[in-house]
């Protein structure tokens, strides 16, 4: 996102000068020295949270290889085996990823690459590296503190289920991601930020390598959770455990807008995946073929979106509807990709697939077939 990074930088500092004046005006009296578990950023973690500190789970140190392992096999859990696979050729022939991508690959490297630590949220493991040092390296003890965040929440039932959709998903680690960074710098209290470690360097080069839907995904915590858990302290300084019970679980709801019914997907063909952008992805696409300023200015518009991933006896095809609040929205989005094909000068896919795009009032309707008469049967 164009202009992202000293907006974040702005919008991080306020939530977390906020927060820490709010805890600061809310907290008991206390020593002035903190005791070794009062430091502890377990319970650093359960006292902003205000919830009883238990015994924190212990960290598992794996090497490089083994973290990877374990975020492919979180990965093959939450999206079921072969399901990125058609969301990568999903996200190619909707031009939300350039064509050759690997999105398993890419997902693994994003929270991999870097990385000294990771929580895994579908089994409440906290593995980090084999030389992790929270008393020694303050970049690790903010680690730590993102870490025991995430582990607390989920010991509070926080938890997303397997089987939610992808825009859930993206929420969830948005929020979540936005809370430990809050309360990683929160720690810092008045003290200067830790100058970048070696591995948050490569880390920062590895993101920007990254097609722009993967890069923005990677930040999603400070693009969109940072920017709504700042909205929500500054209306009014509830608990976290509170706001996070009534924080929306959807991307349209941390972009303020919402979905309206939408018409049926065409049922032709065997389906190998169903699903939605939501209104943060769709905004990303508009975002890759155009430019921030005009997809943030659609996106309050968005009503809702589902696409189909579906093969017949000549290939595969994919149908995408997005839903506006008027004609004109819808027109303008389709103009935006329609003017990206035309740019790119080849069809998305191959260059002898059918990319048609139209809309019909408020709706705007993609399709991408390997076939003149499977596109004459969408057209319908």
């Amino acid at each position: 996102m164009k202009g992202a990074p000293l907006l974040v930088t702005l919008l991080l500092a306020a939530l977390v000068a906020g927060a820490s004046l709010y805890y600061r005006q809310h907290q008991p009296e206390s020593s002035s020295q903190p005791t070794e578990e009062q430091a502890s950023p377990a319970a650093f973690v359960a006292t902003h949270l205000r919830i009883a500190l238990r015994e924190p789970a212990p960290l598992q140190a794996v090497s490089p290889d083994t973290l990877r392992d374990r975020i492919s096999a979180n990965l093959d859990a939450r999206f079921e085996p072969g399901g990125l696979a058609h969301r990568t050729r999903a996200f190619e022939l909707l031009t939300l990823l350039p064509s050759g991508q690997n999105l398993h690959g890419q997902l693994v490297a994003m929270q991999a690459a870097g990385s000294r630590a990771w929580f895994d949220d579908l089994q409440g493991k906290l593995l980090v590296a084999e030389n992790f040092a929270p008393l020694t390296r303050p970049d690790d003890r903010a680690t730590l503190i993102r870490l025991r965040t995430r582990e607390l929440l989920h010991r509070e039932g926080f938890t997303l289920p397997k089987n939610v959709s992808d825009d859930e998903w993206i929420a969830y680690r948005a929020l979540h991601g936005a809370l430990a960074d809050a309360l990683a710098l929160a720690d810092q209290d008045n003290t200067a930020p830790p100058l970048p470690s070696s591995e948050e360097t490569e880390r920062e080069a590895i993101l920007l390598s990254f097609p722009h839907y993967i890069h923005n995904l990677a930040l999603s915590h400070e693009l969109i959770g940072i920017p709504y858990l700042k909205q929500r302290r500054k209306a009014a300084p509830i608990p976290w455990i509170d706001l996070l019970r009534s924080a929306p679980g959807h991307t349209h709801g941390l972009l303020h807008t919402s979905p309206d019914p939408l018409p049926d997907l065409p049922t032709t063909g065997s389906t190998l995946l169903e699903e939605s952008l939501g209104a943060w992805s769709t905004q990303l696409l508009l975002e890759r073929h155009s430019d921030y300023e005009l997809a943030e200015e659609l996106t309050p518009h968005w009503r809702g979106d589902h696409y189909r991933l579906f093969s017949n006896g000549r290939g595969d095809h994919l149908v995408w509807q997005c839903l506006w609040d008027n004609a004109q929205s819808a027109t303008r989005a389709a103009d935006i990709l329609r003017n990206a094909l035309s740019l790119d000068g080849s069809v998305p896919g191959s260059s002898e697939r059918l990319f048609h795009v139209t809309s019909r009032d408020s709706l705007l309707i993609v399709l991408n077939c390997s076939d003149l008469a499977t596109l004459a049967t969408l057209q319908k």
